[in-house]
């Protein structure tokens, strides 16, 4: 049977006047080639928290390594270690508070109109990833305000990260499947039906078939690498960038199964053996579209989701049989005979993964050529989890990892030692590394001194 064209090039044509994606992408190209590459903001997560003997015991250059982050290892150089940092006031916080204020700088029950809200509470503010992505469009827009992407099971209001700015903040459901976040990106290229499925199965069949995004417009992307000048290996890097994530999508990295067999995030129910074990799959597929919508100017910030904030299921993806919350207590669970001992060798395992995942993200970045450098050298990720201490459910010494350059602000291959400042000083500090040192305090006012001496 004939395969049906998925699109024709005069829609091509006129989605390029639309928004001209390729035109973003040679717009960066020339901006990189001449040197003023814009910083990038990512903020990355995890639930369930991690052990709380995580952090090295050394600060400055000369640090080893804890168990419980030695996936960190290829990326020392890359990375700013901050230990004794406190999120939330140091409190028994559950799972759903941290949610909310890791980039909110807030306990939802003490927010202004939220006075002793529950934990499912949505805030009444908006988060620092907005922030910076309102003011970033107010001077310099891009053709994606922000991009929110998660790789988890659920769906509800608890597990939202991020919210607009306005009164009141506006709750932004992150995006869970990476094929069609991709989608989002390359709209134009494959024009919209207003049916998300029926996009995303359009896409999908389109990779199937080894076919680009690109394959329609071959003479527009010539004409304007002809264009570019001294921006066109640039250019050529971004378009290699599009391409890597297109054939991301073809195979899922491990078993070469084609992109047709590799399910997309699950939509509800519970995770099965058959799903969950294409968690990293998944996962890595989320971060190469973020790198890609980085290094092409789609956007300059993102948040990346690795989990729910409460993992309910084995994380057979690590060939773990034992449910993953349960094991997070791994001192006081009581429910099962497992030896303590068992029980802190498989959540070190469980941070080690999420970690690895970080690493994989940074390692993404710092392999795009950027001007003189990488995307990595212009970008600043953040990964935190969401309790500094899993089985306590505190905030104390919550593990804050940067990395990458920032335009040449950050100087890593450190640990630092906050003194158990709160972490909404370093929310004013990412605020000032994107470009906006007039940001003073975010969040709680009674929590803020000022940013960290990064």
């Amino acid at each position: 049977m004939k395969t049906p064209k998925l699109f024709t090039r005069r829609e091509l044509v006129q989605g390029l006047a639309s928004i001209p994606l390729l035109g973003t992408m040679l717009q960066s190209a020339r901006a990189a080639a001449a040197g003023v590459s814009p910083v990038r903001f990512c903020f990355l997560t995890f639930g369930n928290g991690i052990h709380g003997d995580w952090a090295p015991a050394e600060t400055g250059t000369t640090f080893k390594l804890t168990p419980y982050i030695s996936t960190l290892e290829p990326i020392r150089s890359r990375i700013t270690i901050l230990k004794n940092l406190t999120l939330i006031a140091d409190r028994n916080q559950g799972h759903y508070y941290p949610t909310r204020a890791l980039l909110t700088g807030w306990n939802v029950k003490n927010q202004p109109g939220n006075a002793g809200a529950d934990e499912y509470a949505h805030s009444t503010t908006a988060s620092m990833d907005q922030v910076i992505a309102e003011r970033i469009a107010a001077t310099a827009r891009t053709p994606v305000h922000s991009l929110q992407v998660a790789n988890f099971l659920g769906s509800g209001s608890k597990w939202v990260l991020t919210y607009s700015t306005g009164t009141p903040a506006v709750p932004l459901p992150p995006e869970r499947d990476p094929l069609a976040a991709f989608n989002r990106l390359v709209a134009k290229f494959v024009p919209q039906t207003g049916d998300p499925v029926a996009d995303r199965a359009r896409m999908q069949a389109q990779m199937v078939e080894g076919k680009s995004v690109l394959d329609g417009v071959r003479a527009d992307v010539a004409s304007l690498s002809a264009r570019a000048g001294s921006a066109r290996p640039q250019m050529q890097a971004y378009l290699a960038a599009l391409q890597m994530v297109e054939e991301g999508f073809r195979t899922d990295g491990q078993s070469g199964s084609s992109c047709k067999n590799t399910p997309a995030a699950p939509a509800g129910g519970v995770w099965t053996s058959a799903t969950v074990r294409q968690h990293q799959a998944i996962q890595r597929r989320h971060a190469d579209v973020v790198a890609f919508a980085f290094s092409c100017g789609l956007t300059r910030v993102a948040t990346l989701q690795m989990s729910e904030f409460t993992c309910h299921y084995p994380f057979q993806f690590i060939d773990q049989t034992y449910e993953a919350h349960n094991l997070s207590h791994y001192v006081s669970l009581s429910s099962t005979s497992m030896p303590t001992s068992e029980r802190i060798r498989l959540i070190t395992e469980h941070s080690r993964y999420w970690l690895g995942e970080f690493t994989y993200f940074v390692q993404k970045l710092g392999s795009i050529p950027e001007g003189t450098g990488t995307v990595l050298d212009n970008s600043l990720a953040l990964v935190a989890p969401a309790n500094g201490n899993s089985d306590l459910h505190t905030g104390r010494n919550t593990p804050f990892i940067l990395a990458g350059g920032a335009g040449g602000q950050l100087r890593n291959g450190r640990v630092i030692d906050c003194g158990r400042r709160n972490h909404n000083d370093l929310l004013v500090s990412v605020a000032h590394m994107m470009g906006f040192p007039d940001v003073k305090s975010f969040g709680d006012p009674s929590l803020n001194k000022g940013p960290l001496p990064l």
